[in-house]
């Protein structure tokens, strides 16, 4: 049971984070066809729709956070790591609050996604607009 509002954002943070990931990574061609963000083992496979959507809120994401927020919230979230092991994988002092730190890039993480979805959520209302103005996508300078 968590019984903090900040663990839980915290969590599903991390949660969010993991899905896009795993979303950007799979192939539903092969189970064997990973990639990681444009390394791709099986690069004659196209990306999916899905792929491309969870690749780019990835990419948006991981702007609006740090190049240590990054690497701890990769090694933890994406690649399977304990936080002690991100830290050290994120060049930390020895001496680092695992737990206090992890809290701060999970915090980082957390905002980085909300700033993310108001963003999008802004351009798909833009585009909506420009559509029935038009009829077809947006290309105006306000988007």
């Amino acid at each position: 049971m968590i019984d903090s509002d900040d663990a839980i954002t915290r969590l599903s943070a991390g949660v969010q984070y993991t899905e896009l990931w795993d979303c950007a990574q799979s192939h539903g061609k092969d189970s064997t066809a990973r990639f990681d963000l444009g390394r791709s083992s099986h690069p004659s496979l196209p990306l999916t729709e899905r792929q491309r959507a969870a690749v780019a809120r990835l990419v948006q994401t991981e702007m609006h956070l740090g190049q240590r927020d990054r690497t701890i919230i990769r090694a933890v979230c994406a690649w399977g790591h304990s936080p002690s092991e991100a830290m050290t994988i994120a060049k930390l002092p020895s001496d680092t609050r695992v737990s206090a730190r992890l809290c701060e890039a999970m915090d980082a993480l957390s905002d980085a996604l909300e700033r993310t979805a108001k963003s999008e959520r802004f351009t798909r209302k833009h585009n909506e607009d420009c559509e029935l103005r038009g009829g077809g996508p947006c290309y105006c300078d306000k988007n």
